[in-house]
């Protein structure tokens, strides 16, 4: 199995860099959107792409080692979305994701409403 940094044709010095930015932001306890931002700052192509795969499995480790629960909870909604697309299809799986994206919206403006 070739190590990640070579499937996207990286050199080992590209690969330290995205780690060292990296480590950088989980050492500043950056949230996301200061991690993106910072990456697409740093990093382009296919070096941006290694370095937010990279990011995101780091904290997927961390998620599932700190919150055992929310982590189960995140990999059960995918298997739901798993098996929607097994047995209805793509389409519908699209419908279904678009349908949890604007619930969550609603919901979010539902808490702003309860505030004004």
């Amino acid at each position: 199995m070739k190590p990640l940094y070579r499937l996207f044709n990286l050199s080992a010095e590209e690969a330290a860099e995205v780690m060292a930015a990296i480590v950088e932001l989980l050492a500043e306890k950056a949230d996301d959107e200061k991690a993106i931002k910072k990456l697409k700052e740093k990093f382009f192509g296919e070096t941006l792409l290694f370095a937010m795969l990279t990011f995101g499995r780091l904290l997927g480790i961390g998620l599932a080692l700190n919150d055992r629960k929310f982590a189960e909870k995140i990999l059960f909604d995918f298997y739901r979305l798993m098996d929607i697309l097994k047995d209805e299809g793509r389409e519908k799986l699209v419908k279904k994701i678009v349908s949890d994206i604007l619930e969550e919206v609603s919901e979010e403006i539902d808490k702003f409403k309860d505030v004004v």
